[in-house]
């Protein structure tokens, strides 16, 4: 089951893990919580969804909760930490963290240090990781106040760079919808009449704020679905494909190729040869 979080406490949802050497490092996998990796040392490839990212040493990527990712690495050192956004109970402009920090929002997932916030993440991320080492006798205190800190900064830099707009709360019942209906067929004039515009206007708003058409987001989404029953089920691509929403496994295969340039089954192959 690729679905992991170790955590040390059940009702304290963090862990940490340092990861070195060449090769697969971390298999693809997925977990509700958010995680933010540091590569101290070395290159590295890093999955996320549909997206394939090259990194740097130095680079931070933050992943958030229930994005299938992967990491290959070339003389990698990595150090990550993943923990429940539930703990950072604040809201941020008055949104609460795990919509402010959710999927659905997140494009870039890097942060080098090009960005501003940048060194005092960097700082954070490895204190946090000491905090986690150490375990003192006010470890959960602790190391809470390090997580405040990283999703302050996280939250900060996000929402400066994709600030609340009337667009992004207009669409967030749509986003809601295709998370709660991918497996479904979705026309596009559903979605356009959520938020009442035509069908040519909604797709402007959609990709203005995604980066995105509606189809590909859909189709994106479904993709993402579908590597979490390819790596945790032993059901078919044809039976995936119809619980994914895609409208067979034709399509389904022609979609998973053009994201992640391999097929459903060989996907399935490399992940149960990584293991």
């Amino acid at each position: 089951m690729y679905k992991f979080e170790r955590f040390k406490y059940p009702d304290f949802k963090v862990y940490s893990s340092e990861q070195r050497g060449t090769g697969r490092l971390v298999v693809p996998h997925y977990h509700d919580s958010a995680e933010v990796i540091l590569l101290k040392e070395g290159s590295a490839e890093i999955g996320i969804n549909t997206k394939h990212i090259e990194l740097k040493s130095g680079d931070i990527v933050f992943i958030p909760p229930y994005c299938v990712h992967s990491l290959t690495g070339e003389a990698a050192e990595t150090i990550g930490i993943v923990y429940g956004l539930s703990l950072i109970t604040q809201d941020v402009s008055s949104r609460s963290v795990e919509e402010v920090l959710c999927r659905d929002r997140i494009t870039d997932f890097v942060i080098d240090e090009s960005v501003g916030c940048y060194f005092a993440l960097r700082k954070a991320v490895t204190e946090g990781r000491e905090i986690y080492l150490a375990e003192g006798p006010a470890y959960k205190l602790n190391m809470l106040a390090s997580l405040l800190e990283i999703t302050a900064i996280l939250a900060e830099n996000y929402l400066t760079e994709e600030e609340e707009t009337e667009r992004e709360e207009r669409l967030r019942p749509v986003f809601r919808y295709i998370e709660q209906n991918y497996a479904q067929n979705i026309p596009i004039s559903v979605l356009s009449r959520m938020i009442n515009v035509c069908d040519d206007h909604f797709i402007r708003l959609f990709k203005a704020a995604t980066n995105k058409s509606p189809v590909k987001y859909i189709n994106d989404f479904r993709i993402g679905e579908a590597m979490k029953l390819l790596i945790n089920t032993d059901l078919t691509v044809a039976e995936i494909a119809y619980k994914t929403g895609f409208s067979d496994q034709s399509y389904m295969t022609r979609c998973f190729k053009a994201a992640l340039k391999i097929t459903p089954i060989g996907y399935r192959r490399s992940v149960i040869g990584g293991q």
